[in-house]
């Protein structure tokens, strides 16, 4: 890291805004942290390029869904039949919760 960049990251709290950590996350099987090639973000870079904080998406697929079929969304059919989100809101809450449980262990965050 050049001498701006460390100045820059001591004085000036990063916040991403959209990032797929946690996505990379469960697929490659890493650590957060750990230092590591894979992904853009892990503890360590986090903390030396200053990130106070972020965005971290999370996707559930549909598990009746078809893995190899993408999933059209018709916004006039869902509204004309009332449907306000998923039918099963228990596995839509609970999937993420327990593949990100990891996430719950995470140090408390760095002072800014």
């Amino acid at each position: 890291m050049s001498e701006r960049t460390e100045s820059t990251a001591a004085t000036v709290p990063v916040f991403d805004g959209h990032n797929d950590t946690l996505l990379d996350l469960g697929v490659a099987g890493r650590s957060f942290f750990e230092r590591s090639d894979a992904g853009h973000i892990d503890l360590p870079r986090a903390r030396e390029g200053g990130l106070a904080g972020g965005l971290f998406a999370v996707f559930v697929r549909d598990p009746k869904a078809a893995v190899e079929e993408p999933q059209e969304i018709d916004d006039e059919a869902a509204d004309a039949d009332g449907a306000d989100g998923p039918d099963d809101t228990a596995a839509a809450i609970g999937a993420p919760r327990s593949r990100y449980a990891s996430v719950e262990r995470m140090p408390p965050p760095m002072p800014l």
